[in-house]
């Protein structure tokens, strides 16, 4: 079992998957605030991904998304990507 885990834990950092997963989430914009954020926090530190994830959803959707919910320190995140 503990193998596995290892495994698996390889496996979600390999550049593939990685690879993957990000030209998965560059394909779809998100229409809920949970979507984007979730989406968002698995970039993490990666600046240029964040970047380039948040002019992939454009301006006219940014309205729809943060509708109804908006934490600060997500808009914090937000503001702190563009200032690096």
């Amino acid at each position: 079992m503990e193998k596995t885990m290892k495994d698996i834990e390889r496996l979600k950092t390999s550049d593939e998957v990685v690879k993957a997963r990000d030209q998965l989430m560059f394909k779809e914009v998100p229409t809920t605030f949970h979507k984007f954020e979730r989406d968002f926090k698995i970039f993490k530190a990666d600046t240029d991904k964040k970047v380039k994830y948040l002019l992939h959803i454009g301006a006219e959707n940014v309205k729809t998304i943060f509708k109804n919910d908006l934490e600060a320190d997500v808009l914090l995140d937000i503001y702190n990507s563009f200032l690096v």
